[in-house]
Order: structure tokens, then sequence, then C-alpha cells
């Protein structure tokens, strides 16, 4: 017989904790781009929300009696604290338990995010953010565009560091949860299905134009785009579409989803049912939905940010792209991250994690129009870590 623990005499009912009786069990959901707490009565199977407001919530756990709840708590303006809270969707008492970001955050200012809806693809409404830098009224600024991985993740209320960062060196950034994120229903996450690069680009495209048309601050002619893992890809589809982003940064990307298919340790599964079937099945549609095939077109500075031990957007996606680019002379830069995952950017080395915001920042100093100083964090990299091919 199978099973990896051992089998004793132990009765049914030793298991140290009895099964607790409530009437109500809680769970976490998005609404929107807020997370949030919920209910669900045991009785009749009618849902409440517990929670309002614009935040996200981690690691939460109900008192006994389930009337208060403790969470990790972040938003725009702050990386998370632990907090204490009431529940009932009118019992929003709230106590915090820690201020560990409290003396960094007194000492620096941050950009507040203004949130933009529009018409995406179809007419479908998508929700948007732009944040703008501390700048002289009037001056227009460099933007980058920053894509969401996934598809199926999303942008919320919470504390991206890196957002802050470009907006420190003077760029505005621009974000939205195109179709395929979370948060907006089963319909709308699954529009991305068989379309990867259809109107999820031209939901992107459709944000950004509307950002140019209500944000005047923003210069058309200073654009730039970021994204990691499918949000590599998509700044890797962009590139090979548009000519309109003047510098571009693709992390941990996908650039051949043929052979991804067979190196990742999860692409294999896209058959199933992200794409119509596996390579041998629909070959034109894994050509032609892989962004390398564009690569004639590439001719925006490309930046290349790829971790060396990344297994589900192996190495080699970041070498193919990075060859094609060096064929055909469109300046571009491949940074390998020694001993990294595809967690870089969340959990890799410290030092790794600075070196590829140094890299970010270079990048963009570069080929946008030079930004005000932000300090030592958007200095050139003093050092690259690992094989570094330059351009």
């Amino acid at each position: 017989m199978g099973g990896s623990l051992p089998r004793g005499r132990a009765g049914l009912r030793d298991t140290g904790v009895r099964p607790q009786r409530r009437p109500s069990h809680h769970f976490l959901y998005a609404d929107g781009a807020s997370t949030q707490i919920g209910s669900v009565a045991v009785a009749d199977g009618s849902v409440r929300p517990e929670t309002a407001g614009d935040h996200e919530l981690i690691g939460c756990s109900l008192d006994r009696l389930a009337r208060r709840v403790a969470c990790v708590e972040s938003d725009p303006l702050s990386p998370g604290e632990v907090a204490i809270r009431d529940l009932g969707r009118d019992a929003e008492t709230l106590r915090r338990l820690t201020d560990w970001n409290g003396p960094l955050l007194r000492s620096i200012a941050l950009a507040v995010p203004k949130r933009f809806q529009f018409s995406g693809a179809d007419g479908w409404p998508v929700e948007g953010w732009v944040i703008r830098p501390p700048a002289a009224p009037g001056a227009r600024v460099p933007a980058v565009l920053e894509i969401h991985g996934g598809p199926h993740a999303a942008y919320g209320h919470a504390f991206f560091h890196e957002f802050q960062l470009l907006a420190a060196a003077g760029y505005g950034v621009i974000y939205m949860n195109p179709r395929g994120s979370q948060e907006y229903g089963q319909t709308f996450t699954a529009a991305t299905r068989h379309d990867w690069g259809g109107k999820d680009y031209e939901d992107l495209m459709r944000g950004v134009d509307q950002a140019l048309a209500a944000y005047e601050w923003i210069d058309p002619d200073r654009l730039g785009v970021a994204g990691g893992s499918y949000g590599g890809f998509m700044t890797n589809w962009v590139v090979g579409h548009t000519q309109r982003f003047k510098a571009a940064v693709t992390m941990r990307s996908i650039s051949n989803a043929y052979s991804q298919w067979g190196t990742s340790d999860l692409a294999y599964q896209k058959g199933f049912w992200e794409y119509p079937g596996d390579p041998w099945e629909s070959p034109k549609f894994y050509l032609d939905r892989s962004p390398i095939t564009y690569a004639p077109q590439m001719r925006t500075p490309l930046l290349i940010l790829h971790s060396e031990n990344d297994l589900r957007c192996p190495i080699e996606q970041g070498e193919q792209l990075f060859v094609a680019l060096k064929k055909q002379g469109t300046p571009t830069l491949f940074v390998r991250f020694p001993g990294e995952s595809h967690d870089l950017s969340r959990n890799g080395q410290p030092k790794h994690r600075l070196e590829r915001l140094r890299h970010i920042m270079s990048w963009f100093g570069t080929h946008l129009a030079p930004p005000r100083d932000a300090g030592a964090a958007a200095a050139p990299p003093r050092r690259r870590e690992g094989a570094l091919a330059d351009d």
C-alpha cells in the first residue's frame, strides 16, 4: 500500500485538535484590485463581505470566535504591516501592531497612483493606474508601461517598490489589468485563451493611448515598456509589433513558445487549455504566437534580464532572443543572474535584486531622455554578476 506516513494504533479521535463547528466559514477573495475577507453561512450558503477598503491582505488568521482577524496589510504607500481588524462590513476598526517600515517611509516621498478606466478591445472595461513623479509643474516626463505576469495575475492596491523607484527617478509609470487578469470574473480571466498577443495586446495599447490623452505631463516620445514572465512575453511581443516605445526591459521572458514547451517545468501544460493543443497539433499557432518570429521588426533597444536557474522560463528563452537581436543589429544587453530562479525579483539574493534594479534604471536612463537624479539607486551598475554580454 502507498503512503509516506507511519501507521500506528492511534484512534481516529487522536488528532490533537478536534473539529470546530462554526456558523460560517471565512475566505480571502479578490474584489477588483483589492483583497477582501468574506464569509459563507453554513446553514444557507449565503455569502457576505467582511472587510472593505483599498488594500492587499496577506497571511490572515482569525480569532477563535471569528470576530477579529490579524493580517499583513499592504497598500500603494505601505509595503505591509501586521494589523488587527474587526470583521463585519461596517466594523473597520484597525489597530496596527507593527511599524517596521515607518522610519524609512517617513524619510522619503512616495507617489500616489491615480486610477483610470478605459475601453479595451471590444469595448470591455479595463482598469489601470498612473503614477506621476515629483516634477516641475507643466514639465513633460518619460513614462514606463509595466506589464504583470501570469497572464492570470493582476495588479492591485499593493506596494510596488519598482514603480516607486521609477517615479523617484523622474519617470511616470503606467500599469493596468488587461484581459487575462484575475479579479474581474471568469470570462475576463479566460479571454486570453488561445489569444496570447491578441486582444490583451490591444488592451495594453489602448490603455497607453488613454493615459496619454488624460495625462498631458506624459511625453509620448519618451515611452518605455517592461515586464516579467508573461509580462516579459508581452514586452517582447510589443517591441515586435510597434515602434512607439524607445526602450524596453524584458525579464524572465518567453521568446519561443515552441522550445519553451519542452524545456519549462510548466509550459507543457499550455496545450491543455491556454493553447489549442501541443506543438505538433498546432505548430502554426506556436510559431505565430512566439515573439521571436517577429524579431526582424524589433528595433527598440531591449535589455534582457534572466536567471540561470529559471525553470519556468528557462535561460534559453533569453539566449535565443539575444542572438536574434544581435544578428540584426538591434541595441541589446543580456544580463544573466547565476544561482537565481524565476522569482529573482521577489526572493532572490539581495545583491542580485539590487543589481536588477540598477540595470533597469541604467537602461531607461540611457535610452530615454535622462531623468532627474534619483541618487545611487539609479546609478549604473558598479559591478555585474555572472556572465554579461555587452551590446
